[in-house]
């Protein structure tokens, strides 16, 4: 099992061509900072035209997975490809703290934090891909009732799966991270402690989550309780 490391990137890569404007606000930046990085395979092939997505976390504290209700003067993410080069980089990015995701092929990826301050002109993120994990799990929709739509949501990568009419659901295509899994009423987030929980998620695992959102809190991961707030 290979870990994300992280590698020097050189001086000349501020002219990489691969760029992608991300808006901010006046109030909140100076002038903006840009996010560069070089992304390689273990071999340290350059990963060449792989996806690349910016996440803003500070909209995982929404409520709503509706964008429009989320603010548009918040939302500060965009997206991008990685170069012949292996590079990629963002421009004009405002401070706070991101994700940085890199999927290539739906086999491999990475997900890498970075963290914006003011003054800060140049943040690199670098790394190697890692083989995709999988979560499979099942919610108790006990007292949801049968009419309302229910979802996995991951503020992280603002990624929201369905769930089915017997409560599975199958999360393919993700980078090892330590996700927050919420539950989705309606399209609306809940927020109760016990619908928000830890998922890790390690390179060619599969996570296996049981009982997640049932009615007394408990929280069942591979067959462990890792959570009963109300026993």
């Amino acid at each position: 099992m290979k870990k994300v490391i992280f590698l020097s990137l050189l001086s000349f890569f501020l002219s990489c061509s691969c760029s992608n404007n991300v808006a901010g606000t006046g109030s909140e930046t100076d002038t903006g900072c840009a996010v560069a990085g070089l992304m390689q395979y273990s071999d340290s092939l350059p990963v060449v035209h792989a996806d690349v997505i910016l996440h803003d976390q500070r909209l995982i504290k929404r409520i709503t997975l509706n964008k429009k209700l989320a603010g548009a003067s918040l939302i500060r993410s965009g997206s991008t490809l990685t170069n012949i080069n292996g590079f990629f980089r963002f421009d004009s990015v405002d401070t706070g703290g991101y994700l940085v995701e890199i999927n290539d092929h739906d086999t491999l990826g990475a997900v890498l934090p970075t963290q914006i301050n003011r003054g800060d002109t140049l943040k690199e993120v670098n790394g190697i891909l890692q083989k995709y994990g999988i979560i499979i799990g099942k919610i108790d929709t006990t007292g949801i009732g049968k009419t309302k739509t229910v979802s996995i949501y991951l503020p992280e990568l603002g990624r929201t799966i369905s769930v089915d009419s017997a409560g599975n659901f199958v999360i393919k295509n993700l980078p090892a991270w330590n996700y927050q899994m919420r539950l989705a009423i309606q399209d609306t987030v809940v927020r109760l402690p016990l619908d928000s929980i830890p998922i890790p998620v390690k390179p060619a695992d599969t996570t296996w989550i049981i009982s997640f959102g049932s009615k007394s809190g408990t929280v069942i991961l591979d067959g462990k309780i890792i959570e009963n707030p109300n026993p």
